[in-house]
């Protein structure tokens, strides 16, 4: 069996860019992955949020408060290397905001959860028109897809424990899960977890936070932030993508005839 693990970064209304991120394994990847991480981390949860962002005096915040730069960098290398010895892989969507709100409503619906159906020739469901999340999701679910090789196996998914978007989430995934062909076969089940609980969902929250703010900070200007994304770019090239306006273009561009009618009405 399969098991993805995602979380978010850049869901907020002013956000440039949302980030939707994570990484997929065997269940017997994860086992050995959690062992290393709760053994690397010695028990402190890694919180993307808190672990990059400092004080007004450039202290460091929440369970990192009062460390050094040495002591966060023995941390946070030592989970680094964990990712790097777990076989597991990453994969991801980032979302241009300004981009995806300048499309039509209509475009944005049926790129967040949206269907249409064929015998019926009319709309189905809703999409999240306001919230670029969901395109990243949606896009999780076909990341999922292309990674279960073997036949008869399937894929969990688990996301950060997210009250806001739990309930659209599940409704897409099911649905996606319920009539599209490719992927009924092997999405499994959808959960929600505390990642206090799940080195996985940290490892996640390391990967989301670390392109959010790398696309906000040049290179330089946290040693930091550049040690981490050096260490994380081996893992991720080419298996984050970027959607823009070309990129989203493409999306729309590339769908079937009736949907295509139905977005131009």
């Amino acid at each position: 069996m399969i098991r993805a693990y995602l979380d978010e970064s850049g869901i907020g209304r002013s956000d440039e860019v949302c980030i939707v991120a994570g990484w997929i394994g065997s269940t017997k990847q994860w086992a050995i992955f959690e062992e290393r991480w709760q053994r690397a981390s010695k028990g402190v949860v890694f919180h993307g949020t808190e672990f990059f962002r400092r004080d007004d005096k450039g202290k460091r915040l929440g369970p990192y408060a009062g460390w050094t730069d040495n002591q966060a960098k023995e941390y946070v290398d030592a989970l680094l290397g964990v990712l790097e010895r777990g076989n597991v892989t990453a994969f991801g969507t980032m979302v241009d905001v300004r981009a995806f709100m300048e499309l039509t409503e209509t475009q944005r619906h049926y790129l967040t959860g949206r269907m249409f159906h064929r015998r019926k020739d009319k709309w189905t469901l809703t999409g999240a028109p306001n919230s670029p999340y969901f395109l990243g999701f949606t896009e999780t679910l076909m990341d999922i897809a292309e990674r279960v090789k073997k036949p008869g196996w399937q894929a969990d998914l688990v996301c950060d424990r997210q009250q806001n978007y739990a309930s659209h989430a599940t409704n897409v995934f099911d649905q996606n899960k319920k009539h599209v062909s490719h992927l009924s076969k092997v999405l499994g089940e959808i959960g929600f977890e505390n990642k206090a609980n799940f080195g996985a969902l940290q490892a996640a929250d390391m990967l989301a936070h670390t392109i959010y703010r790398r696309w906000h900070r040049e290179v330089g200007e946290s040693d930091e932030l550049d040690s981490v994304t050096i260490r994380l770019r081996s893992l991720t090239h080419r298996r984050v993508r970027l959607l823009d306006a070309k990129g989203l273009r493409f999306r729309l561009e590339n769908v079937p005839p009736e949907v295509a009618a139905a977005l131009d009405q």
